[in-house]
């Protein structure tokens, strides 16, 4: 089996899908968008690094989230996702294509919120993914932070758990985990150090349009850099690596 793994924010799309749903958030309900902003306003200035950022954001999301209603939520993320597709890159749906018809699953790993992500995977055609999760009790948001793949190793943890639905559904893979040899034909894809641990277990490691401290890792450990100028050029350059093989399900 080979994969490619995506990243969103930035990757697929300008912006973030968590501002996004925050933004129609605020037209129904009481959300500090500003105190959202002002942290990625930090951050793009370099006034914040990428896990201050992630740090933060994450704690406005929990208490943007504490006890809204999570069918109301539902029903905008589906809208939000609507809009903010318009968005997409040019280069996505033609590689994510590409890597289909290559016989690559195709992942999405993001530290945006499940809400939307589940539309953003569907619509792209991911067969799996994984987001930053929040409790849901009653109904409601309790404010609790489940999964949250943006921060330091939670990619590699989101990585860890599709790995292990692969395997309660028997499909192979080695007892031992993930290693450079066993997914030397995998892509990953993205523009934040949050996803450095993906490049380093993967044979193709592309970094696109990389935040500063992933660009300077991407220069040590000579990671390809891209844009989206150029992205689907060397995607299709990986495919004609390897040889197509079956889609698994």
């Amino acid at each position: 089996m080979k994969a490619a793994i995506f990243d969103m924010d930035g990757t697929l799309l300008p912006g973030a899908l968590a501002l996004d749903l925050a933004c129609a958030l605020a037209d129904h309900f009481p959300v500090d968008l500003n105190a959202i902003t002002a942290v990625l306003a930090a951050y793009r200035a370099d006034a914040l690094s990428y896990q201050q950022m992630a740090l933060d954001t994450h704690r406005l999301l929990q208490r943007t989230f504490q006890d809204l209603p999570a069918a109301a939520v539902a029903a905008l993320s589906q809208q939000v996702w609507q809009r903010s597709r318009t968005r997409l890159f040019a280069y996505v749906r033609p590689a994510l294509e590409l890597l289909g018809r290559h016989g690559y699953q195709l992942w999405l790993i993001s530290g945006s919120p499940a809400e939307i992500i589940q539309w953003a995977a569907r619509d792209l055609g991911f067969h799996r993914w994984s987001a930053t999760r929040l409790e849901i009790r009653d109904g409601h948001y309790t404010g609790t932070l489940l999964a949250a793949p943006a921060m330091a190793g939670g990619k590699h943890q989101a990585l860890g758990e599709l790995l292990e639905e692969l395997l309660a559904q028997g499909q192979p893979w080695p007892l031992t985990g993930p290693g450079k040899s066993a997914m030397a034909d995998w892509v990953a894809v993205g523009n934040s150090s949050a996803e450095s641990d993906l490049f380093e277990l993967v044979g193709h490691p592309l970094v696109f349009e990389p935040e500063p401290s992933l660009l300077l890792t991407a220069c040590l450990r000579t990671w390809p850099v891209i844009d989206r100028t150029d992205a689907l050029t060397t995607i299709t350059a990986i495919t004609q690596l390897h040889p197509e093989r079956p889609l698994l399900p």
